[in-house]
């Protein structure tokens, strides 16, 4: 594989602020070179997903709306162990919140806090939005925390070793463990590749197409296969891209995509935002795979389907190698309708370890095309909120919860 600057730690959570009958994004960008983890991260919020402005200070969380509230979460450390890679595990602490009616429950806010603690919140008595622990997550630390298709999904585990969804249709009770990958061992050796290997998958956030009944979640494991003739043989890996569907939340049948050394899909560096659904179609983050000697190197890219199962890969206007995209969100103009809305991506680029890493923004009003419009110098690992309509930051008349 092309060389990649592991050195430097990234995270950023930004929020996109909502035009009149909009729904609005937030989120914060930062990096950290110390590989503490400790920021700062900038808030920035934009009313159109392509021009931005500082809001509600620094090192923030991932935000969602509802009940009359906007809560904005704090921002966290890596969780990362001594000798793992800087920049893939990204926020572990980090709070994570989403806003939803479950299918068997009434309107709630679910966070994870801390990386472990899953939290409700709900209006008491008189009016005032209050969190309880409902659950906590016992093997490692939450990657993303979304609301699709009546239920909150949890996606949670150790970066490079393996993912988890926790599920509620109710918003009180969690069922935990579940695996939409499990047979990823199995499809993990390439070519020529006999040697027991691991497939070191990561999985996403969960989407869903109300109208055809399907969730999906995405992610990337390792692909291991040999290159080159003997005697001069060698070993090489490459990460590729993985998606799973399920009907009902619980049972999964995953797809793998496994081309090796060639163009193809590349699956993530990171899984926070990983999948959307908006204009009839599930969107994903990738990497699309530029072969290059005797490992292919990638450029950020979007790959779409219609079922969760065929994907195809587009890369992005303007990008460069060595890069991945990061993150991808689709904002709706009513809350009703995923066809009225437009999309947000954002991704990194490792360009060499003399060169300072980049992060740069796409929009697209259809998810097809899409341009160019933000870079920035530094490893801000973009990653979205949606909150409410015409949210204000610093508007007294709004009500803010930071947790």
């Amino acid at each position: 594989m092309a060389a990649i600057a592991y050195d430097i730690l990234t995270r950023i959570i930004r929020i996109v602020r909502s035009l009149p009958g909009d729904q609005a994004v937030l989120g914060t960008a930062g990096y950290s070179t110390s590989g503490a983890g400790v920021g700062p991260y900038t808030t920035t919020i934009s009313a159109n997903g392509q021009t931005w402005k500082a809001a509600f200070g620094d090192n923030t969380g991932t935000a969602a709306s509802g009940l009359g509230y906007t809560v904005i979460g704090k921002g966290g450390t890596t969780g990362r162990t001594p000798g793992a890679f800087v920049g893939l595990f990204v926020g572990a602490t980090a709070t994570r919140v989403a806003f939803g009616t479950p299918r068997d429950g009434a309107p709630c806010f679910i966070a994870v806090v801390g990386g472990t603690e899953i939290k409700r919140g709900v209006l008491n008595d008189a009016g005032q939005l209050v969190f309880s622990s409902v659950a906590t997550i016992d093997e490692g630390y939450a990657f993303s925390c979304t609301f699709a298709g009546g239920a909150f999904f949890i996606s949670y585990g150790v970066q490079d070793a393996y993912t988890l969804l926790a599920v509620s249709f109710n918003g009180t009770t969690f069922t935990m463990g579940i695996d939409a990958f499990a047979d990823v061992q199995e499809h993990n050796l390439g070519t020529g590749y006999t040697d027991e290997a691991d497939a070191q998958p990561t999985g996403g956030n969960v989407a869903y197409d109300k109208t055809k009944n399907v969730y999906v979640t995405t992610g990337f494991y390792v692909r291991n296969y040999m290159v080159g003739e003997p005697p001069f043989e060698a070993t090489s890996f490459e990460r590729n891209f993985m998606a799973s569907t399920s009907s009902n939340g619980i049972t999964w049948t995953a797809t793998y995509d496994i081309s090796e050394n060639a163009e193809g899909i590349a699956g993530p560096r990171f899984t926070n935002s990983s999948v959307c659904f908006g204009k009839g179609k599930f969107w994903a983050i990738t990497g699309v795979k530029h072969v290059g000697g005797f490992a292919a190197d990638y450029r950020c890219g979007i790959a779409h389907s219609t079922d969760g199962k065929v994907w195809i890969n587009v890369q992005l206007p303007n990008a460069v190698a060595d890069g991945y995209s990061s993150c991808i969100r689709f904002f709706k103009a009513k809350a009703t309708s995923d066809d009225e809305g437009f999309f947000v991506a954002g991704g990194i680029e490792f360009l060499g370890f003399d060169v300072p890493v980049v992060t740069k923004l796409w929009y697209s009003a259809n998810g097809t095309a899409w341009t160019h419009h933000r870079t920035d110098d530094g490893a801000r690992h973009w990653v979205l909120s949606a909150v409410g309509k015409r949210v204000v930051p610093g508007d007294p008349a709004q009500k803010f919860f930071y947790l």
